[in-house]
C-alpha cells in the first residue's frame, strides 16, 4: 500500500511537465488548414483570474498520463467544473438558443475569456465584432465608444450569457429593462424621465412610449452637439415628431430666430416631459417660468393687464400662458390667435363671445371673411390690457375706424362709406378729434353696443326702432322720437343723405362765399386804392387829427359795442376749435388753453351776452320810441337810420368807380354803406346763430315739435353762419374800421366816441354838412379824452384785434387742411 501510494505521487503531473513541450511559442497544430498556437506557461496564468490553479486543475482528462507527448485528441475543458451557474445560464440562453436557430459558429467560453490568459472581462468589442460588426463600428463612433479606457464594452448594456432575454420577456418588460440598464449609469437623468409622462405611458404597458433608446439610438448614441445626433437641435423636431405628428408647427419657427429656442425641448425641458398639468409638471417649472425664460419677463402680469389677477392665482381661478397661446397648431399661419383665438377666448368669456358671435362681426367671420373683427383684433393678441386702460374714447374710435373709415374695407363690404365723416362731423366727433376720453363724448360702443353689433334693421340692434330711444336716454334725458331720428352719421360733403339738408348746407356755402367774395374784392380795390394815394400824396393821406373832436357815439352806444366784443370773441375763441377740431393748432387749445367743458361753459356765456346787447339794443329803440325821441319813420328811412336805402346802394357802386379811377369819391352821412351792412348783419346773425345755437342746447326741447333733421339743420347752419361772421369781421370788418391806411392801426371811435373834425370834413361830409346847418354842430364838439382811459382803450382795442387775428390763422388753417 505505501509502495503504491508513493508511485501515485511518483506519476503526479506538475506544470513544469506540460512547459517542457508548451512553453514554445512556434507549438502550433493545424485544424481545418488553420494554425492554431498550442503556447502556454505558468506565466499566463499567474497573470490571469486563474493565477494559483496548475494546468491539471482544468486539463483533468490528462489526470495520470505517463506517456508524453499525450494524446493530441484530448476532451476540451469543462468551465462548469468551476462555474456551474454561469455555464448553465450560457447554455440555455446562448448556446443552445443559437443552436435552435441554426448558428453552428457559436462562440464559448474561451471564445470570450480566452485560453490561458483568461480574463473575466472580455474584450467584447473584438469578440462580438466578429459576428456584430455592424453594431461594434457603430458603438466606436459613439459616446461609449470614446469613453475613457473603453470602459463601455458590450456586456455593459448586454448580458454576456443570454441571448434570449428579449424573447423571454414581454415588450413591455424588456422596454423598461432596457431602461434601467441605461438608468443605472445615467444616474442624473433617472429622476427627470422616471417621473415623465413618457415612463408612465412605458410603465402602463404602452408600447409605443419612448425609451431612452428611441430618442437617443441603440449602438450609434452620438453627443447632443454632433449634427447627427436625433437629439441634435437640428433634428430634435424630427425626432419628437416620430411620435408626436402635426406639432412640428409652430409660431416661434420663424427664420433668423436661434433654433436653440424653436425646438421641442425649448419649453419641453430635459426628460421630465409630463403633461397631465400645467403648472410645475407640464415643463418642469411654471409655465409662466418657461415661457419667459425668452419672453425675459411676465408681460401680462402688470397692473394694467386684463388677465393680471389670474396670472398672479388670485381669486378661485388661475391662468397660464397655455389657456390663451397654443404653442402648437397646424399652419404657418396665426391660425391659433385669429380663429382658434375666438375659441380659446371663449373658454372664458362665454357671455361675451355668445354676443359677438350673433354680431354682424361674428356671422361674417364664420362665413369665411378672415377681415372680420374677432377677439383679438379689438382687445388684442399678445399684451391684453384691462378694458379701463386699452377701451377709451380715442382707442375706440381709432380702432373702429381702421375697417369703417379702410377705402379698401368699405368697397369690399358695402358699409356706410359716411359712418366715420359723419361721426366727426358730429359733437362727439369733434370731442375725439381734440383727444378727449370716451367719458366726455359718446364713442361708436355707446350706440352699437361693444359686442352684438347689428345694422338697425335687426330688432336685436341696440339702434333698431326698438331699442334707439334706450340707448340715446343713457346720455339724454327727456328723449323723444324726433330727437332720436336725428341723423348721427350725417356728412354734408356726402349730398346724399337728406335732400333738405342738401339744400340748406348748398345755400349756406353759397352765402358765405357770395359774400367773402364780393367784400373781399371791395376791401382789395379799396387797398390798392388806398396805396395809389399814398404813393400819389405822400404821407399826407395820413389823417390831421389837431385838437377838435366831435362826439360820434354816446356811453350807451360804446358799452353795447363792448359787450359785442368780448361776446363775439368768446363764442369764436370757443367755437372756431371745435369747427375744425382736426388740425393741431385746435387740439392745442383744448388741452393745453381750456378744455372742451369749460369751452361750453363759456359758449354759453358768450351766447347770453349776445342775447343780452341785443336786447338792449331793442330796447333802447323802443325807448327812443316811447319818449318821440325818434319815430319809427325815422328809425327805419332817416338820414341817421341804420337800415340800407338806396342811395347806399349807389354809393356802393361810385365807390367801387373810385377805387379804380372812374368816379369821384362818395360822400356819406352820419352812417356809411358798409357800416350799415355790418349793423344788418348782426341782427341777421343774432337770428340765424342764435336760434339754431339754441336749437343745438336743447335738442330734446326743441325735438318736441321739430324734425330730427332740424338738429342737423341747426348744425349746418350755426357751423357755417359762424364762420361767415367770424371771417367777415376778422377780415373785411378790421379793413374798413381799422387797417386802411388813414385809420392804421386802429380807429378809436368806438372806444373813444369821438372823431377828428378832420374825419367828419373828408369821410362824414354829409353829416358835417347836415349838422351844422341844423345849428348841431357845437353841441357835438367835445374835449379829446384824458391820456389814462385813452391807453386803457386802446389796450383794450388792440387785445381784441390780437385775439381776432390769431383766430384768423385758425380760420386760414382749419379751411385749407381740413
Amino acid at each position: 500500500m505505501l509502495l503504491s501510494g508513493m508511485a501515485v505521487v511518483g506519476f503526479a503531473q506538475d506544470n513544469e511537465d506540460c512547459e517542457m513541450c508548451h512553453d514554445d511559442p512556434d507549438l502550433n497544430r493545424i485544424e481545418q488548414g488553420i494554425p492554431v498556437s498550442l503556447y502556454a506557461n505558468s506565466d499566463m496564468v499567474e497573470g490571469s483570474v486563474h493565477a494559483g490553479l496548475d494546468c491539471i486543475d482544468c486539463h483533468q482528462s490528462l489526470g495520470g498520463v505517463e506517456d508524453f507527448p499525450h494524446d493530441p485528441e484530448l476532451p476540451g475543458v469543462d468551465c462548469s467544473m468551476c462555474h456551474d451557474d454561469a455555464f448553465e445560464e450560457y447554455m440555455v440562453g446562448f448556446y443552445e438558443h443559437l443552436k435552435g436557430r441554426g448558428f453552428s459558429a457559436i462562440p464559448g467560453c474561451t471564445t470570450c475569456h480566452g485560453n490561458h490568459e483568461i480574463s473575466g472581462q472580455a474584450d467584447t468589442r473584438r469578440v462580438c465584432g466578429v459576428c456584430h460588426n455592424q453594431e461594434v463600428r457603430a458603438l466606436e463612433g459613439s459616446v461609449h465608444g470614446s469613453t475613457a479606457a473603453g470602459t463601455i464594452s458590450c456586456t455593459s448594456c448586454h448580458d454576456a450569457h443570454t441571448k434570449s432575454e428579449r424573447g423571454d420577456m414581454l415588450p413591455a418588460d424588456w422596454r423598461l429593462e432596457v431602461t434601467d440598464r441605461c438608468l443605472a449609469c445615467h444616474n442624473d437623468e433617472s429622476a427627470g424621465y422616471l417621473n415623465s409622462e413618457h415612463y408612465l405611458a412605458v410603465r402602463a404597458g404602452n408600447e409605443g412610449a419612448p425609451v431612452c433608446v428611441d430618442c437617443h439610438g441603440f449602438h450609434e448614441i452620438a453627443s447632443k452637439d454632433d449634427p447627427l445626433s436625433p437629439i441634435h437641435v437640428d433634428n430634435m423636431d424630427a425626432t419628437c415628431s416620430r411620435c408626436h405628428e402635426g406639432k412640428e408647427q409652430t409660431i416661434h419657427r420663424k427664420s433668423g430666430v436661434d433654433p436653440r429656442l424653436t425646438t421641442c425641448a425649448a419649453c419641453h425641458t430635459g426628460h421630465e416631459t409630463h403633461f397631465e398639468g400645467d403648472v410645475g409638471g407640464h415643463f418642469q417649472e411654471e409655465v409662466s417660468l418657461t415661457c419667459n425664460r425668452c419672453h425675459e419677463r411676465d408681460e401680462h402680469a402688470s397692473d394694467d393687464m386684463a388677465h393680471a389677477a389670474l396670472m398672479a392665482g388670485q381669486g378661485s381661478e388661475s391662468l397660464s400662458c397655455l389657456d390663451c397661446h397654443t404653442y402648437h397648431y397646424e399652419g404657418a399661419s396665426e391660425a391659433h390667435l385669429a380663429g382658434g383665438g375666438t375659441l380659446e377666448c371663449a373658454s372664458c368669456h362665454e357671455e361675451e363671445n355668445d354676443l359677438w358671435s350673433r354680431s354682424a362681426h361674428g356671422i361674417a367671420f364664420r362665413k369665411g371673411h378672415e377681415e372680420a373683427p374677432t377677439c383679438k383684433t379689438c382687445h388684442g393678441s399678445e399684451n391684453v390690457q384691462r378694458i379701463a386702460d386699452r377701451f377709451n374714447g380715442q382707442s375706440i374710435i381709432s380702432l373702429c375706424a381702421s375697417c369703417h373709415a379702410n377705402r379698401d374695407m368699405i368697397l369690399r363690404f358695402q358699409l356706410n362709406p359716411n359712418a366715420v365723416s359723419g361721426y366727426l362731423n358730429t359733437y362727439h366727433g369733434k370731442a375725439y378729434s381734440l383727444g378727449y376720453q370716451g367719458e366726455d363724448f359718446a364713442t361708436c360702443v355707446s350706440c352699437h353696443d361693444n359686442h352684438l353689433i347689428l345694422p338697425s334693421d335687426n330688432p336685436e340692434s341696440s339702434i333698431a326702432q326698438q331699442h334707439i330711444m334706450e340707448t340715446c336716454g343713457r346720455c339724454h334725458d327727456d328723449v323723444n322720437k324726433n330727437f332720436v331720428s336725428q341723423l348721427q352719421h350725417y356728412d354734408p360733403m356726402a349730398h346724399e343723405a337728406h335732400p333738405v339738408l342738401d339744400v340748406i348746407h348748398f345755400a349756406m356755402i353759397w352765402l358765405l362765399r357770395i359774400t367773402l367774395t364780393v367784400f373781399g374784392i371791395h376791401t382789395i380795390l379799396w387797398l390798392w386804392r388806398a396805396g395809389f394815394e399814398r404813393v400819389r400824396h405822400g404821407r399826407q393821406i395820413r389823417r390831421r387829427k389837431g385838437q377838435v373832436r366831435y362826439m360820434r357815439f354816446g356811453v350807451f352806444v360804446r358799452i353795447q359795442h363792448a359787450i359785442v366784443i368780448v361776446s363775439f370773441l368768446l363764442l369764436a375763441m370757443t367755437g372756431l376749435p371745435l369747427k375744425y377740431s382736426y388740425t393741431e393748432i385746435s387740439y392745442w387749445i383744448a388741452n393745453n388753453l381750456v378744455d372742451l367743458r369749460t369751452m361750453a361753459i363759456l359758449h354759453r356765456i358768450g351766447a347770453g351776452m349776445t342775447f343780452t346787447y341785443f336786447a338792449m339794443h331793442l330796447g333802447s329803440l323802443m325807448y327812443k320810441l316811447i319818449r318821440g325821441t325818434s319815430t319809427l319813420k325815422s328809425l327805419l328811412w332817416g338820414p341817421d337810420s341804420l337800415v340800407p336805402q338806396p342811395r347806399d346802394i349807389v354809393q356802393f357802386f361810385q365807390h367801387i368807380g373810385y377805387f379804380i379811377g372812374l368816379a369821384e369819391r362818395p360822400t356819406f352821412g352820419r352812417f356809411s354803406y358798409w357800416e350799415k351792412f355790418d349793423y344788418m348783419a348782426v341782427f341777421w346773425g343774432v337770428a340765424i346763430i342764435g336760434a339754431s345755437g339754441l336749437t343745438l342746447w336743447f335738442p330734446e326741447f326743441f325735438t318736441q315739435f321739430l324734425p330730427g333733421w332740424a338738429i342737423n339743420a341747426a348744425a349746418i347752419i350755426h357751423s357755417e353762419e359762424a364762420l361767415l361772421a367770424t371771417g367777415f369781421i376778422f377780415t373785411i370788418h378790421f379793413f374798413n374800421e381799422h387797417f386802411r391806411p388813414e385809420n392804421f392801426p386802429m380807429d378809436e371811435v368806438i372806444f373813444t366816441g369821438r372823431v377828428s373834425e378832420h374825419f367828419m370834413m373828408e369821410e362824414r361830409k354829409d353829416w358835417y354838412e347836415r349838422m351844422k346847418a341844423e345849428g348841431k354842430l357845437d353841441s357835438m364838439r367835445v374835449k379829446p379824452m384824458a391820456v389814462l382811459p385813452r391807453v386803457l382803450l386802446y389796450t383794450f382795442g388792440f387785445t381784441a384785434l390780437a385775439i381776432g387775428l390769431a383766430l384768423l390763422v385758425l380760420i386760414v388753417i382749419g379751411t385749407f387742411t381740413g
